[in-house]
């Protein structure tokens, strides 16, 4: 009986692999998928008002965007690579380059790292705590002293 079944699985071998060659073939690193955007992150609910719609005043603190120079808006993905923007206001309205991809089949953009344009240089944004040399992505108190972490732009060396 197990001679029977070993011969089936064995005869079927081929036509499973023949099936699923072009899944793995086409998988894609999600890598790849990683863009560069620029503009300048936004309340989305200002941008619907210019545009004469208006966001639930309890969603507006929720919803953060993207603004590229064209115009275009790409809705934040709240997780920890856009977390600064929802924490600290002094990240908005101003230009910033943003790595990142879609989410599969959407315009909202998950943030992997994030830098500031300064004089039209690269500069990367942190808090930083100087008594435990403790860097973190979000305004906080140190995890480990409780001090208020400092905020802090360092230029990019290319």
């Amino acid at each position: 009986m197990y001679k029977r079944r070993t011969g089936i699985l064995l005869a079927l071998l081929p036509a499973i692999a023949v099936l699923t060659m072009p899944l793995l073939l086409h998988s894609k690193d999600p890598a790849a998928e990683h863009q560069t955007y620029s503009g300048k992150v936004i309340s989305l609910a200002s941008a619907a008002e210019a545009q004469g719609a208006a966001l639930d005043k309890d969603a507006a603190a929720h919803w953060l965007a993207l603004e590229t120079k064209d115009g275009k808006l790409y809705p934040l993905f709240k997780d920890a690579g856009a977390r600064m923007f929802f924490k600290d206001k002094k990240m908005l309205d101003r230009p910033v380059q943003l790595t990142g991809r879609m989410l599969k089949g959407s315009q909202i953009l998950q943030v992997f790292s994030v830098r500031t344009v300064i004089e039209n240089k690269l500069h990367e944004p942190y808090y930083w705590c100087d008594v435990c040399k403790i860097k973190r992505f979000e305004p906080n108190a140190c995890d480990c002293c409780g001090d208020p972490l400092e905020f802090r732009e360092e230029p990019i060396s290319k």
